[in-house]
């Protein structure tokens, strides 16, 4: 079968690799379709911070549309013939193994779904934030996280800013009805239109930039876009992270770290998704084979800003 490495840093191969043979406790499933994280992607392929083995490197994908094509003995509750999400790190890869106990989950046959990961990753940071209807909310980078972030917030009835420097992002985001999308190429965070839409109650930043100084302050006064005992949840992959102490301990903010999805995550995404409350179709820009992978990486990594979801179709 074919699967997709990274060889060194930034070039992307596509190798021959073994298929894998289905034990009793296991399923066996052929992808159809796979969705990029670009920016995990990006930082894996550099050789960041989710790069600690170095290369070559399995690529990291994790979001996948696929059809079951064999089962073992003590599989029951999947069949042949069943399509369902994975949430495994199988790679970009032609068939992978799955457990029961896996994040995996029947859906339809819709390629999009393949962003349910994504999706999930979103609604499990709304949920540790403590996000509620009277939440006032900043999202800080309009890439697909902080879409799927401002639709799930709206979804629960909070008031929702969302920035990036990026308009045709923001324009994507002022679809999903958002109460603010804010251009930040001009002017500092701490500018006017932030400033006006402030204190936030909660504070999602997806960037990874070094942004915090703005967000929080630097202390003794100095602008914060953070509200009193507010919070900060951290969600783009990062090595270190600095800030002034003195104005997080003005206003007694929270700083909350965020990881993966778990299963009620997912479900409660599927359902939001099938119900039409989460969007994913129009954050797809585009859709490529396998083959086209390598190029597709190169592209991502000079243009990181052409894109936003991007399918891979397998068959």
């Amino acid at each position: 079968m074919k699967g997709l490495i990274y060889a060194r840093k930034g070039e992307a191969q596509i190798i021959s690799m073994e298929k894998p043979a289905c034990g009793e406790d296991t399923f066996l499933v052929q992808n159809m379709f796979s969705a990029v994280s670009c920016g995990t992607e990006r930082n894996v392929i550099l050789g960041g911070n989710y790069n600690r083995q170095g290369f070559p490197f399995l690529s990291l994908n994790y979001q996948m549309v696929a059809k079951v094509v064999e089962c073992g003995d003590k599989i029951t509750k999947f069949k042949v013939g069943d399509i369902v999400y994975a949430g495994t790190f199988a790679g970009y890869v032609e068939y992978h193994l799955l457990k029961e106990s896996d994040l995996v989950v029947k859906i339809p046959e819709i390629p999009e779904a393949a962003y349910l990961g994504l999706a999930s990753v979103a609604y499990h940071t709304t949920a540790i934030s403590g996000l509620n209807t009277y939440s006032n909310v900043l999202v800080m980078g309009a890439g697909i996280l902080g879409q799927f972030i401002a639709q799930i917030a709206k979804a629960k009835g909070a008031n929702v800013t969302i920035a990036d420097v990026n308009e045709s992002r923001l324009e994507l985001a002022r679809s999903f009805h958002v109460n603010s999308a804010i251009n930040c190429s001009e002017n500092k965070l701490e500018g006017p239109l932030l400033i006006d839409n402030a204190p936030y109650d909660i504070v999602f930043e997806t960037t990874g930039a070094k942004v915090l100084d703005e967000i929080i302050g630097t202390g003794f006064g100095t602008p914060s876009l953070m509200g009193y005992r507010s919070k900060l949840v951290l969600i783009a992959g990062r090595d270190f992270v600095e800030y002034v102490h003195n104005s997080g301990q003005e206003n007694e903010i929270e700083i909350i770290h965020t990881n993966h999805f778990n299963q009620k995550d997912l479900e409660a995404v599927l359902k939001l998704f099938l119900q039409e409350k989460i969007k994913i179709k129009p954050l797809v820009s585009k859709t490529i084979k396998l083959n086209d992978m390598p190029e597709m990486m190169t592209s991502l990594l000079q243009e990181p800003e052409k894109y936003m979801g991007i399918l891979v179709e397998y068959l």
